[in-house]
């Protein structure tokens, strides 16, 4: 009597035990993890990627959110720097790489030249954890020495794979 089947994968795994449960004629709701989150998932697991639903980061589903939400204008332009550069589709691991760097990036500007090495991993580390507000591609960072992820619910959204495409799925749709 199971209501859905979790599935904590990444391709190819994650694309092989979806067509298998598929196959098997199986029609309750499949949950993955985050890491099918990019288009090798969906293209290895065809048509049996729809239906599939996952949380994530707003980066799949960027151009569906409001205007008013602080990360559309992040995520948009880093989509189209990515897929410019590496003419591939979006992918929200090399968004964390992004994010991560820009956090250490803004931190080395407060070294001065000279300073020693000891006192400049203690000022980058003091920066980052002092973060309030950085808008990333992850979420709007709000770090400190007790929480360095930084994110939170309001980070992440469900997506739904609907015929090969990633779609926002809405609360009020569940």
């Amino acid at each position: 009597d199971a209501q859905a089947l979790v599935v904590h994968a990444i391709p190819p795994s994650a694309s092989i035990i979806t067509k298998q449960f598929r196959d098997l004629g199986f029609k309750i709701p499949i949950i993955h993890n985050h890491g099918v989150g990019n288009k090798p998932f969906i293209d290895l697991a065809g048509g049996a990627a729809n239906g599939v639903i996952f949380p994530i980061g707003k980066m799949l589903v960027a151009e569906d959110l409001p205007k008013t939400d602080p990360q559309k204008k992040v995520l948009l332009d880093y989509i189209k720097a990515y897929e410019t550069r590496f003419k591939k589709p979006r992918n929200t691991f090399g968004g964390h790489a992004w994010d991560a760097l820009q956090l250490v990036f803004k931190a080395l500007e407060k070294v001065k030249d000279g300073t020693p090495l000891e006192k400049t991993r203690a000022i980058v580390r003091d920066e980052i954890e002092n973060t309030k507000r950085f808008v990333g591609t992850g979420g709007v960072f709000k770090l400190s020495p007790k929480d360095h992820n930084g994110l939170g619910v309001k980070d992440m959204v469900l997506v739904k794979i609907v015929d090969g495409k990633w779609k926002y799925f809405p609360r009020k749709q569940w």
